[in-house]
């Protein structure tokens, strides 16, 4: 904005006494991040690219309805769709051939994955979702969209506390990469 950069965002880390200050790349969905330590005096850490990521959990079935997917569950879903319905008003004569919902618990893309998946799947359990879990006609599966610099890709780290989570659900975990930016010189 007006030649500035642009602040999107600032993630303090109290156990490391680390700030993450993230700035917006134009035209780009990652972030470039300076990482300071704030104690006992404020200084320079690191400085990088930082993926842009989306984590959602999307539960479907084309048996079950969409009100008996919904029992239960005490967030509101970002889309909900049913069986039969037109899909968009630009495609005509498509149908949703299942009913479903998707939970996003955040909707910044800033941050980690590993700390969206550990806070959606710990958002789900104030639900009861036995009949969704249960079900092996429902297909759950958690969503992760991240977007990174292609010359500074990192890797996501799926620790055996957020995998037993997952598990838990019996959800399946889909993970799309997409790369973009400048060459380097």
């Amino acid at each position: 904005m007006n030649n500035k950069p642009e602040i999107v965002d600032v993630i303090i880390k109290d156990e490391k006494q680390v700030a993450e200050v993230y700035f917006s790349i134009v035209e780009e969905k990652y972030y470039f991040v300076v990482y300071l330590d704030i104690l006992p005096q404020v200084k320079i850490r690191f400085v990088g690219m930082s993926a842009g990521s989306r984590v959602y959990l999307t539960v479907s079935s084309n048996i079950t309805s969409l009100k008996k997917l919904l029992e239960g569950i005490n967030l509101i879903p970002l889309k909900t769709w049913q069986k039969g319905t037109q899909i968009s008003k630009r495609i005509q004569n498509r149908c949703y051939e299942d009913s479903g919902f998707t939970i996003e618990y955040e909707d910044k893309k800033t941050g980690e994955v590993e700390d969206k998946i550990a806070n959606l799947v710990s958002s789900l359990e104030t639900s009861d979702l036995s009949h969704i879990v249960e079900s092996e006609e429902i297909h759950k599966v958690v969503q992760v969209v991240y977007y990174g610099y292609k010359e500074q890709m990192w890797g996501i780290h799926l620790n055996p506390f957020i995998l037993e989570k997952v598990a838990k659900l019996k959800a399946s975990i889909d993970i799309d990469l997409y790369a973009s930016g400048p060459d380097l010189e």
